[in-house]
């Protein structure tokens, strides 16, 4: 309890690659970004087999945000209603395919949005694993490419549909931007998001800045005791400001003395004792 394991995997047929054009598997979004995604799952799938424990495996970008508060509550839930040996995906539904891809002809597919983040139970995780082989996957990517967009996420939900025929369960609370986007988006009269955003928050995506990472977890997500903010208000900087850097630094003294030199080191600036930061 508490500990964190990092396991690194290679992908033997990922790395030193490249892809012929024409024609090109993946050519629509990048052959080496969902051949190893897909290679990732089936190494979990051999790694944690039946008896693993695991209740879930969540795969997220290196630009996203997760909110671990959030994720808990979402994944206790489903742990309530399903459990693990039921084949499920989780996410932001995204419906982009333009016609049937299935083997017999199933309808157009829904993916969960891969930059959002989703997650997967380990019985779709294993489902998709037999799928994802080297001898299996060229011609189940061919027909992707040729039925849609061809990215890692609808691979991903292809394979689990061809595999045990589950669909994506749509999640509102796994976001494909960061929240000023939606409002700058809202302003600008797009209504497809909901609005306002979600209470309880699960992931935002294309943090692409540091300094706007640091910052808005800083500022939006805990305050100085380290307890989570309430959302959604607090996921937005004050006084209408286009940046996080306006944000007052909860976690040095001075707060908004400290918002005004900038939102770069505020973690590393985390002081007290026990993780606790003391006001001066």
């Amino acid at each position: 309890r508490g500990a964190v394991a990092v396991r690194i995997h290679r992908c033997s047929t990922c790395r030193g690659r490249r892809c012929a054009r024409p024609p090109c598997d993946g050519r629509r979004e990048g052959w080496l970004a969902r051949t190893k995604v897909l290679s990732l799952v089936a190494a979990l799938a051999e790694r944690y087999g039946e008896a693993s424990g695991r209740r879930f495996f969540l795969k997220f970008d290196p630009d996203t945000v997760v909110v671990p508060t959030s994720l808990r509550r979402l994944a206790r839930e489903l742990h309530s209603l399903v459990d693990e040996r039921t084949p499920y995906l989780v996410g932001m539904a995204a419906c982009r395919a333009h016609a049937p891809v299935g083997l017999h002809g199933s309808p157009a597919l829904c993916h969960a949005a891969g930059g959002a983040a989703y997650l997967l139970s380990p019985a779709a995780v294993r489902a998709v694993g037999r799928l994802a082989t080297p001898a299996l996957l060229p011609p189940l990517l061919r027909r992707i490419d040729n039925a849609s967009y061809g990215g890692e996420d609808v691979s991903l939900a292809y394979l689990l549909k061809e595999a045990t025929g589950a669909a994506v369960i749509n999640c509102g609370s796994f976001y494909q931007h960061e929240p000023l986007k939606y409002r700058r988006m809202r302003a600008k009269g797009e209504r497809w998001a909901r609005w306002p955003l979600s209470r309880s928050p699960v992931s935002f995506h294309k943090f692409k800045d540091p300094d706007q990472l640091r910052s808005f977890v800083a500022c939006a997500l805990y305050d100085a005791a380290g307890r989570p903010r309430p959302s959604p208000r607090s996921l937005f900087p004050p006084n209408g400001s286009s940046s996080y850097a306006a944000c007052a630094d909860p976690w040095t003294a001075g707060g908004a003395s400290a918002g005004a030199r900038g939102a770069g080191g505020a973690v590393s600036r985390l002081r007290g004792r026990r993780g606790v930061v003391r006001r001066a």
